[in-house]
Parts: C-alpha cells; sequence; structure tokens
C-alpha cells in the first residue's frame, strides 16, 4: 500500500506542478485531529480506529477519482484517475478485510 500510494501521490504532484496547482504542504485540520485521536489510543483500539479511518479515506478518494474520471476537464487528470481507481478499490477491499479480520464492530 505505501509503494502503491508513493508511486499516486508523485504523479499527483507531477500533475499539479504541470497544470499550476499548488498542493498543501502539511495536513488539514481534519487530518491533524484524525492524527491526536489516534496517537492517544494503543493496541486493539488503535488497530481498529486506524482501519476504520482508512475505510472512510479510501472511499472518500473513490469518490473524487470517480468525479473526475466522469466529469473532469484535463485529459492528463483523468486519465490519472482512471488509472489510480483499481489501485484505491483493492487498497479499501484490504482495508475493509483487516477491519473485519480485526473483529471491532
Amino acid at each position: 500500500m505505501i509503494r502503491d500510494h508513493t508511486k499516486v501521490n508523485q504523479e499527483l504532484k507531477q500533475l499539479a506542478a504541470s497544470n499550476g496547482v499548488r498542493l498543501p504542504h502539511r495536513p488539514n485540520a481534519h487530518q491533524r485531529m484524525l492524527v491526536r485521536r489516534l496517537a492517544r489510543l494503543s493496541g486493539r483500539r488503535f488497530d481498529c480506529a486506524y482501519m476504520a479511518v482508512q475505510v472512510r479515506a479510501h472511499l472518500q478518494a473513490i469518490t473524487i477519482f470517480r468525479r473526475e474520471v466522469r466529469h473532469g476537464h484535463n485529459p492528463a487528470v483523468r486519465a490519472n484517475a482512471a488509472r489510480t481507481l483499481p489501485v484505491l478499490k483493492m487498497h479499501l477491499r484490504m482495508a475493509r478485510h483487516t477491519l473485519h479480520r480485526l473483529d471491532c464492530c
């Protein structure tokens, strides 16, 4: 998963740079809140909370990338989103499977 995310992030950075889009350099307020919340947990509680965050994050990413594939105006960005969607879906399946195996519900 790390390898996939690193590759996608590099591609997105290149796309942003070539289109004059400035990317954020630090997590937003919501992301910082999630990190603080997770940092207070340990063991199984951390594992379950972390995997729940991963499921939600991948669902959100899939929604954004699908929207880009369907309605995006930049062909290079649309192509990137189309290439990335299967990876995001695979990661979502992995996260759901892990959450289920942890028996967190």
